[in-house]
């Protein structure tokens, strides 16, 4: 559980730092914050003003946390002051969507003008994705769409936003994960066990080095864009 939140967290400290360099005070919408982790560490920078929309999930990491409004709705069903905020998030969120395009339509109308929209989500054009068979990020029963970089950049221009900002990247641990999936098929244990043993230390060793290169290339797991209204 542990070394799973510290995943989340050096995921969402990598957005912070990069939404810094284009929003340094006003209001914040975090769409989809689930557990309110990230919620809860954007709302430490300061100038900031943090809401956070999740409809389902307890946010229980924004217990005691007054600098963050939590919104028990549906974003569609959110009623928000048009222009008012300087930046909205969605982290591992549009691809639940089953009409990302009307999604940042909206998003677009609660946008200040040159307001930013923040989306990070799987890269299906991803060495991860090309590695494994079973690559976890797929999730058919919750995600509607999967990205590539030239969709989402082409979806951004048709919903009236400019692409300021992109990268790809991944967490080891996702892409150590990643790797494990590709022996689920085995059904002998100890088969199993020696073949991981074998094969996955190169792999990985590789992946370390070559690392850099992919995430240049735009093969990372995740793409990390930053859009702004035109």
């Amino acid at each position: 559980m542990r070394k799973n939140i510290d995943n989340y967290v050096e995921k969402f400290e990598r957005v912070i730092e990069r939404m810094s360099m284009f929003v340094s005070e006003g209001n914040i919408l975090d769409v989809g914050g689930g557990f309110g982790l990230f919620s809860d560490l954007i709302s430490r920078e300061k100038h900031l003003k943090v809401t956070m929309i999740e409809p389902h999930l307890k946010p229980f990491f924004l217990e005691g946390n007054k600098r963050v409004t939590w919104v028990k709705k549906q974003f569609m069903n959110f009623r928000g002051r048009r222009g008012t905020y300087s930046a909205i998030t969605f982290l591992d969120v549009l691809e639940h969507f089953k009409d990302p395009l009307e999604v940042l339509q909206k998003t677009r109308i609660l946008l200040k003008e040159k307001g930013y929209v923040v989306v990070l989500l799987p890269n299906y054009q991803s060495t991860m994705r090309l590695l494994s068979n079973n690559w976890p990020w797929w999730m058919l029963e919750d995600h509607y769409f999967h990205f590539s970089r030239q969709s989402l950049k082409k979806i951004f221009d048709i919903s009236g936003f400019r692409l300021v900002y992109l990268e790809s990247f991944e967490n080891r641990n996702d892409f150590w994960l990643s790797l494990q999936g590709n022996y689920k098929w085995i059904q002998n244990i100890y088969f199993r066990k020696l073949l991981k043993i074998l094969t996955i230390p190169a792999l990985f060793i590789g992946y370390l080095i070559l690392r850099p290169l992919l995430w240049r290339l735009y093969n990372g797991g995740l793409l990390l864009a930053i859009a702004q209204k035109k």
